[in-house]
């Protein structure tokens, strides 16, 4: 057949469950040692086919690996079915651009008909301190390692005409995460990648799928099971009702793997409980969440706690959060034109002017689309509040919580006096209830810690002067637009279902910490913005 000619062959004319034996294929897995890739090895092993582990070298010899005695258990085998394992460390691509060529001179069937790319690793850090080493790592084993076997797979399948090819992929193939930018910059592009394959080898014969898995009980995510509210969280976001086993990637596995699937590629197969189908964008849901949008401002004054309320909100819920604060810092220490006059302003204890920290924020809000969004400490005027309120009102978005964190003013001063801060990052720490790992040391850098040149009693009372003369008619006027509004006092009330309950715009959250502030603002967010997905 010539290469114009070429085209995926029919399914064949077999019994439905025929369409899935694999008598006589030869499978190579990587990460099919344990979990969920060990589970689809007994499945293949079990549909019929010899399979081939990939496995760290060194381990063992390649007939008595412990991974294969699941494999050599299955009963009912052919005598035909022969399993064995081939070495590659995956993060070492020279011995990744071999793996292939060495599985195929092991199969006992002289050709390799099945290849699974399920191994791969995680690291996590915070964007800002991600380490390189530590990308290049997860990049090399997530994504180039899958390449390059599915190119030597390809080398060997196209010129068959025959051949599957599954990938592994995740919820954050179509999610960004937090903390893990390499995983899912590696797994978003697996995505990709498997449907460049499929345009290019469908015509050939040779399907290439991907499989989604969403939150599964392996030891991967043991760290998340043995922590009782994120497992509870993360679980009553499921549909399903329950943590995905690897057994329930047996059948998809197969599918995917068999005749079954003649004619789908390019696919990426969500195997989540459900979990993807709460979130997806089609047209008529997408107008519903948009409807039900986080944005959300949490004001208060200086020192107040604004930041470690959205850092205990972040570790909850995947939103994005915008900080007055961080912006102005960012142009004060790039010394730009903006910079400079903030910098000068703040050390006589003012405020920026209400026209240039629109301009600030403004446009950092517009980059925010419909994306759930907060905003701390911003607008701090009644100026600022109205010209926010009229950009988000002529777009159809307006505001839909102003939270007010009401602290007083002697607990605020005795907090900025124990204040430290790592000035690159922003993170602030406080000796009395929220101190660094090593004193005076950054707990993600281990860099020096520093005062804020206006963290003093004199300066800081300048500024809370200033901030409740500037910013009291801020709030009566949003007090005005809520209408009704909620006003708990967290030092005494202990039911954060009660401060939760109704839609008023205005909450008012009194309070002499964090701790005691923390549960009404987490039940309320939980109350007005279901569709948050939780951290992952």
């Amino acid at each position: 057949m010539s290469a114009t000619d070429a085209a995926c062959e029919k399914t064949p004319s077999s019994s439905s469950l025929g369409l899935f034996n694999l008598s006589g294929k030869t499978a190579l897995l990587t990460g099919g040692t344990r979990g969920i890739g060990q589970a689809c090895a007994v499945a293949l092993v079990e549909a019929g086919a010899s399979v081939i582990l990939a496995v760290r070298p060194g381990t063992s010899s390649s007939d008595s690996h412990p991974a294969l005695q699941p494999l050599t258990a299955v009963a009912n085998q052919s005598s035909s079915q022969k399993h064995s394992t081939v070495d590659a460390d995956l993060s070492d691509l020279s011995q990744v651009k071999t793996l292939f060529d060495r599985a195929l001179a092991q199969s006992p069937t002289s050709a390799i008909d099945i290849v699974v790319n399920c191994g791969g690793i995680q690291r996590r850090h915070p964007s800002t301190d991600f380490p390189e080493s530590d990308w290049d790592e997860v990049l090399n084993v997530n994504l180039k390692a899958v390449w390059l076997l599915s190119q030597a797979a390809g080398r060997h399948m196209v010129p068959r005409r025959s051949g599957k090819i599954i990938n592994f992929g995740s919820l954050l193939t179509f999610q960004g995460g937090l903390t893990v930018p390499a995983y899912a910059s590696a797994k978003g592009a697996v995505g990709q990648l498997t449907k460049a394959l499929s345009n290019e080898w469908s015509k050939h014969n040779v399907q290439v799928n991907g499989i989604a898995p969403g939150y599964i009980a392996t030891d991967m995510n043991e760290k998340l099971l043995a922590d009782p509210t994120r497992l509870r969280q993360i679980s009553e976001r499921i549909p399903a009702g329950r943590w995905g086993e690897p057994a329930d990637f047996k059948g998809p596995l197969l599918f995917l793997a068999s005749q079954a699937s003649q004619y789908v590629s390019g696919e990426m197969l969500v195997v989540d409980g459900g979990w993807m189908g709460r979130i997806r964008h089609f047209s008529a849901s997408h107008a519903r969440r948009s409807d039900s949008q986080m944005r959300m401002l949490i004001v208060g004054s200086p020192g107040s706690g604004k930041g470690t309320q959205s850092t205990r909100l972040l570790k909850e819920y995947s939103f994005s959060v915008l900080s007055a604060g961080d912006v102005l810092r960012s142009h004060i220490s790039r010394r730009t034109e903006i910079g400079q006059r903030a910098d000068a302003v703040i050390k006589q204890g003012g405020l920026m002017p209400d026209a240039v920290m629109m301009d600030l924020i403004g446009s950092e809000v517009k980059t925010l689309a419909d994306s759930d969004w907060l905003l701390d400490g911003f607008p701090r005027t009644l100026g600022q509040a109205e010209m926010l309120d009229s950009m988000l009102e002529q777009s159809g978005k307006a505001l839909r919580l102003v939270i007010n964190l009401d602290v007083p003013e002697d607990v605020i001063l005795d907090r900025i006096l124990q204040r430290w801060t790592h000035l690159p990052s922003g993170r602030v720490y406080n000796l009395s209830y929220n101190p660094p790992k090593v004193e005076g040391k950054d707990d993600v850098t281990g860099e020096p810690l520093s005062k804020r040149e206006d963290d003093n009693v004199e300066t800081f009372g300048k500024r809370l002067k200033s901030f409740h003369a500037q910013t009291e008619p801020m709030l009566e006027h949003y007090r005005k637009k809520s209408g009704s509004i909620v006003d708990v006092d967290c030092r005494s009330n202990t039911n954060p279902e009660e401060t939760a309950k109704g839609d008023a715009l205005f909450v008012n959250l009194k309070g002499d910490t964090s701790n005691q502030i923390w549960p009404h603002l987490l039940k309320v967010v939980q109350s007005r913005f279901p569709h948050l997905k939780s951290a992952t």
